[in-house]
């Protein structure tokens, strides 16, 4: 759970931390503004992933059957998601009010951009919990070397912010669907190839 949780933290604030250097003031404000919203995703439908862990964890002790309770929850996640994501989309100026007490039509518009390229990182939290309670750590090398290609390539090509949340989208994704191939692969939904 520790791994898991550290991996989590990584993932939902390293961009805040990087904006900090690579984005003037009133970008990186406005980059952190959107990119909080953007967060409300996860932080409303979170406790779908303790709820999970410990069902995943016993299924796993007992040597039950999990795939039933894998594509239930990740069902469950997804429609979940989708409808906050969904709302966020349509109307981004009402957590920008909420939450800051004010918004702008091009925070909106960067509010929007960030929701889809964050909409994946419930579920790779999700698939990263399932994962853990099935021991399987190899996919974790892989989720390393991804984290660091978009840590070196802002560092190093210092883009704007659109293109920051465009590139996060994309490691986003990637992630989630690295997790997904290795969760499949543990319930055996997916047979690895052995070498001969």
């Amino acid at each position: 759970m520790l791994i898991s949780s550290g991996i989590t933290t990584i993932y939902l604030y390293l961009d805040f931390v990087m904006a900090r250097y690579a984005f003037p003031p009133d970008d990186a404000g406005m980059y952190t503004q959107a990119g909080s919203i953007a967060r409300i995703i996860c932080f409303l439908t979170g406790p779908i992933i303790p709820a999970m862990f410990p069902k995943v964890a016993d299924a796993t002790f007992r040597n039950d059957s999990v795939n039933t309770l894998f594509f239930r929850s990740l069902i469950m996640s997804a429609l979940m998601i989708l409808a906050v994501s969904a709302f966020c989309y349509a109307f981004p100026g009402i957590p920008a009010k909420v939450l800051f007490g004010k918004t702008s039509h091009q925070m909106e518009q960067l509010s929007r951009l960030f929701i889809i390229a964050f909409a994946p990182v419930p579920l790779f939290i999700f698939l990263i919990n399932f994962l853990m309670a099935r021991q399987n750590f190899s996919f974790l090398i892989i989720q390393l070397l991804i984290c660091s290609a978009y840590t070196i390539q802002v560092m190093i090509w210092h883009p704007g912010i659109y293109a920051v949340v465009c590139m996060i989208g994309v490691y986003a994704y990637l992630a989630f669907a690295v997790a997904l191939y290795h969760s499949l692969i543990s319930i055996g939904a997916i047979r690895k190839r052995s070498a001969n």
